[in-house]
Order: C-alpha cells, then structure tokens, then sequence
C-alpha cells in the first residue's frame, strides 16, 4: 500500500507525541492512521478514544467525573511532574508517588502549590519531633505512614488537616512535659478545637508536671480527685468547673493550715503566757 504525502513528517510528528505522552506502544496503531490517510490533526483525536490513553491520562477522567475541567495533555504532564517531585523531595519515590496516589490530587483539583503546602507541613510537623515522641505516637497508632497519608489524602480539607495537626503537637507538648502521655485523640482534638495551640500546651503542661503530684495530696485530704486532666484543663482554662474543684481544694487546705497550725500556735502562746 503506498503511503499518503506527507506521511514521514506526519510520522516524525507523531512519535514525538506518544513519546511524550507515554503511549509509544500506540506506535503501530498510530502508524496505521496515518497510512490509511488520517492526518496529523485527527490521529490525536482518534487516540484520545483508546483505552491506553484513558489509562494513561485517567486523572482527567477522575476530574470529569468530580465536575471538574479536563486539563490539555501538556498541562497533565506537567502537573503530574510537579506532583512526582514534590512527593519524592519529602518522602521519596515509590510509595506515595504512584498513579493512583496523583489520580487523587487531579480529582480533588490540588494544585502544586496547595501539595507542596501540606508537605512541608508533614516536614516541619512529624519529621522535626524527637524519637521519643515519634515512638510514642507509633504505639498509640500514628505511624509515620499515617503522617504523610493524612497529609496527601486531598479530601481532608486545610482546616481539618491544621486541626489534626495542632492536636498531636499538643500531645508532643505533653510528652516533653511528662516523659509519657496517654494519647486521647478525641481530647487532643477537644483541645485544638478550644484553641489550645502549641505555646498554651506547653506553658500548662509544664506547670501541671511541677506541681501534680502535690496538687493530687492536696485533692485528696479535701476530698476531691485532681487527677492529671482536671489539673491540665484549670491550667489551659479550657475548663470553669475544675478550676473551682482546684481552688476549692485550696481553699480548704488553707482551712486546715489556720485551724491545725495557727491553732496549735496560738494554744502554745496561751499556755507560755499563763506561765508567768
């Protein structure tokens, strides 16, 4: 069969296409379009429509199917590159970087910027902690793998993804103030959402590990459990009633001092008086 004019440059052109698409094992089909006389225009168009390059550009379907724009193959490309090297820069390739892992950034219409944003978060956030605090977390089930998955998962939005974040540096707060912590995540999301933020937790916790065990003494002789939450939350002043149960305690430890040692004072300066 005699090929059609112009069909090596159509070719040359071509190749260069499915090269940078990824789909040079298209090259015979393509090869075949154009000897049966479709141009360089329509073969682009009749691609689109094999299933090679719906897998190949299946972002795009997702983005579609979310109510989102298709994006050209050279802005697909591109994006995708970013997406790679950013996820590669942080936590390297192979895991995180596949094409399921980018098919959800395409259908959740995160930008590079926008995924660049949450990896330096998960940097500055987990990778910065002590060991002993990553440790302690591990135990208490958040691993490293669920750091960056809860990261790059584009379907937690930027405000839930502060908020989880901003719990566990409270507990990393917690644990540089007490050596260990039984990690409550439903209370250190409590405490995110009361605005409890890093420098609060430190300054409370801090004050709460100098004084607990002595506060507890206290607690106790009055009849009223101080135990470490109560203590935590009268020094975060997240709560009004174990503010009042700490002052109460207080109050009749101070009751007690006046009555057990002023008393005794004042009985014993009686009785020297009476002596002369």
């Amino acid at each position: 069969m005699t090929t059609p004019a112009g069909f090596d440059n159509a070719w040359t052109m071509m190749q260069a296409v499915l090269q940078q698409w990824g789909l040079e094992s298209l090259g015979s089909v393509v090869r075949d379009m154009l000897t049966a006389g479709d141009s360089a225009d329509v073969v682009p168009l009749k691609l689109r429509q094999t299933q090679q390059y719906k897998d190949r550009f299946s972002g795009n379907l997702k983005r579609l199917a979310a109510g989102l724009p298709a994006l050209s193959e050279s802005e697909y490309l591109d994006t995708e590159a970013t997406y790679k090297s950013i996820v590669r820069q942080y936590v390297g390739a192979g895991t995180y970087d596949g094409k399921d892992e980018l098919d959800k950034f395409f259908a959740a219409n995160v930008s590079p910027a926008e995924l660049n944003g949450r990896m330096q978060e998960h940097a500055e956030f987990y990778q910065a902690k002590p060991q002993r605090v990553k440790d302690a977390w591990a135990a208490a089930g958040f691993t490293p793998a669920d750091a960056i998955r809860v990261t790059l998962d584009p379907t937690i939005t930027e405000t839930d993804l502060k908020r989880r974040m901003s719990a566990f540096s409270i507990s990393a707060e917690a644990f540089n103030a007490y050596g260990s912590y039984d990690l409550d995540q439903s209370r250190l999301l409590d405490l995110a959402d009361r605005g409890v933020d890093e420098s609060a937790a430190r300054k409370a916790f801090t004050d709460v590990a100098s004084r607990e065990e002595e506060d507890r003494r206290i607690g106790a002789r009055a009849g009223i459990e101080l135990d470490r939450t109560t203590l935590e939350n009268d020094a975060l002043g997240t709560d009004a009633a174990a503010t009042r149960a700490r002052q109460q305690a207080y109050t009749e430890e101070e009751g007690r001092f006046k009555t057990n040692y002023l008393g005794t004072q004042a009985g014993a300066l009686s009785r020297d008086q009476g002596r002369y």
